[in-house]
């Protein structure tokens, strides 16, 4: 990897910034605000991708792509 890199992943099922978080932090998040999205959904409160995020439940397949990349070119630059 060279020094300097960005991994961008775009397209409809690409991952949104919640995705980046450990599943069991999401899985939790979800838990706790699942009663309270069709309230803020009827309201047009934002939801910063929660409903989004409940739909795809991505962080797994996110992490098993972004992880091994990063300690690669953590790895590679720090030794």
């Amino acid at each position: 990897l060279p020094t300097k890199a960005a991994l961008i992943l775009d397209g409809a099922d690409a991952p949104n910034h919640i995705s980046y978080l450990s599943e069991g932090v999401n899985d939790a998040m979800i838990d706790l605000l699942s009663p309270l999205l069709p309230v803020a959904q009827v309201l047009s409160i934002p939801v910063l991708d929660f409903d989004k995020y409940q739909t795809s439940r991505d962080s797994k397949q996110t992490a098993s792509v972004v992880i091994p990349l990063i300690t690669t070119y953590l790895k590679q630059n720090m030794m």
